[in-house]
């Protein structure tokens, strides 16, 4: 099998979290060791949107992701997470080749010989989702793209539980953030492309 990058979009709250468990469970499915965030999401996309300066419109809510208020944090950011993973680019390296040249050595190391992503927040910004489509058209591997859409009722009423969101602000954030997905898979050859929904 030739080494192959799949990256699974979704909401919070949705499934991406088990579905990553059961699939990494087979030998031949590896994903970043390292990551400051839970359950192994590298948020590579969100942070590259931010070190990349991306015009605000490209942003949920025309903000940045809060975590990476401005370039220079999500530089630090994306520095401590690829030098967690054995990835040293030097203190030379352009913030373009930190998010491309970068995520392309991450990817090598880790596809065993698939390599595993996901990181739910990436569907909020598009300015992830179009560095992620830039980088889909230019590199070797085979890629594939999983979207995964739970019942937004059963997405809303969790998110409460563990966020304590109310639905009826959250169920815009739910629409938006699928609205992306169906652009993003609009843009997607279809072979490259699986919705799973339950």
């Amino acid at each position: 099998m030739e080494p192959t990058v799949l990256v699974l979009l979704s909401d919070k709250r949705s499934g991406s979290t088990i579905l990553q468990q059961e699939l990494c469970k087979h030998p031949g499915v590896g994903h970043a060791v390292y990551s400051p965030h839970t359950y192994c999401e590298t948020q590579h996309w969100l942070k590259a949107g931010s070190l990349l300066d991306m015009p605000r419109q490209c942003y949920y809510g025309h903000g940045v992701y809060p975590t990476y208020k401005n370039p220079a944090v999500a530089r630090k950011y994306m520095v401590d997470f690829l030098q967690g993973n054995d990835i040293d680019l030097g203190e030379s390296a352009t913030n373009q080749q930190l998010v491309f040249d970068g995520w392309e050595q991450l990817c090598r190391k880790y596809a065993c010989p698939v390599f595993f992503e996901k990181s739910p927040q990436h569907l909020a910004q598009w300015a992830a989702l179009s560095l992620l489509l830039e980088w889909m058209e230019s590199t070797q591997f085979k890629v594939r793209i999983i979207g995964l859409v739970r019942n937004p009722l059963s997405v809303l009423y969790s998110a409460y539980e563990l966020f304590h969101s109310l639905p009826e602000e959250r169920q815009y954030g739910w629409a938006d953030i699928y609205r992306n997905l169906l652009a993003f898979q609009a843009m997607t050859p279809p072979e490259y492309f699986h919705l799973v929904r339950y």
